[in-house]
């Protein structure tokens, strides 16, 4: 199942994939973070180095602190962010 999620906090269904959605959204204002994530980049409130090189995500209105973005990922949403 693949939820949308508003700045206000509410949550929609969608009968998309997330795979999907990424492919109709405008990658210069969304970024897929991980197998779980797809963020605006207004949501993206703090991003901190991890472990193993990877980084933490902290989202505006989501209880989840653990989204992760991979090694192979980081440079391209440090690049995204930097823009």
């Amino acid at each position: 199942v693949t939820f949308l999620q508003t700045h206000a906090g509410k949550k929609y269904v969608l009968d998309s994939t997330l795979e999907q959605v990424e492919s109709q959204v405008d990658p210069s204002i969304f970024f897929r973070l991980n197998r779980k994530y797809l963020s605006h980049v207004d949501a993206i409130e703090e991003v901190l180095t991890y472990s193993n090189s990877r980084l933490k995500v902290f989202l505006r209105n989501c209880t989840d602190s653990d989204i992760l973005v991979s090694r192979e990922k980081v440079t391209e949403l440090k690049n995204w962010l930097d823009r």
